[in-house]
């Protein structure tokens, strides 16, 4: 059984003829090389408790910064646990979704409680919270504090 070509427009092929009586072709057409590459999530979460304050945040950035430097592509902090969090925390968790973003990666929070789920939304990162961590009660406070805004 012989194989059936397809012709391609603007480009002119040689009969079984032709390569019989010329020899074999002269220029060979080739399609683009294909580059493949195997993707893999690699998914953390980091469950914080105690105090994320100014005098621990720096610890946080740093294990995330190490995390995206071991190829974990999607963060979770989940930070039910947290007992307090100062502006510090916030920022580092505002900054280092920023930063993630920026390289494609993806960070998410888990909030912990409405205090801190208004933290969040005050400091312009209520995007980052989880909503498939919210009960039905947090997804309403989430809500609520996204129309006041």
């Amino acid at each position: 059984m012989k194989p059936h070509l397809i012709p391609v427009p603007g480009l002119r092929g040689r009969s079984e003829r032709e390569d019989r009586d010329h020899g074999p072709p002269r220029r060979r057409i080739t399609a683009p090389r294909v580059q493949l590459e195997v993707v893999r999530e690699r998914q953390h979460t980091l469950a914080l408790s105690g105090r994320l304050d100014h005098g621990s945040a720096h610890l946080l950035e740093a294990e995330i910064e190490r995390m995206c430097e071991d190829g974990v592509t999607a963060i979770t902090l989940d930070l039910r646990g947290l007992g307090e969090i100062d502006w510090a925390g916030i920022a580092v968790i505002a900054f280092r979704s920023a930063h993630c973003n920026r390289r494609g990666y993806h960070l998410e929070v888990i909030a912990g409680s409405e205090v801190l789920l208004a933290a969040l939304t005050d400091a312009g990162v209520e995007h980052l919270v989880a909503r498939e961590a919210l009960d039905a009660a947090g997804e309403a406070q989430l809500q609520d504090r996204l129309s006041l805004g």
